[in-house]
């Protein structure tokens, strides 16, 4: 029960002083929570595939950006000047 209880102090110590989110409570394990292999890769892969579409989506802010700076208007999302 000690290295149980071991364990959940650790989590706990890592979680962020002001939570994970507003006025949240979290159940701790000191085990893992068990998935299949194949549901592991598909999360492993998920994440890869995530930091690219954050990539390309700066790329694409950056770019408005620069064309922004260099024609001297600005750059708005509303949907008055969104093109269809």
């Amino acid at each position: 029960m000690q290295v149980q209880d071991n364990k959940i102090d650790i989590i706990r110590k890592a979680l962020p002083k002001e939570g994970l989110f507003a006025e949240k409570d979290w159940l701790l394990s000191p085990d893992a929570f068990p998935i299949e292999k194949t549901f592991l890769s598909e999360v492993e892969q998920l994440g890869h595939r995530l930091f690219i579409f954050q990539r390309a989506c700066i790329s694409s802010i950056s770019s408005a950006l620069a064309e922004s700076s260099r024609s001297g208007s600005r750059v708005t999302s509303t949907p008055e000047n969104r093109k269809s």
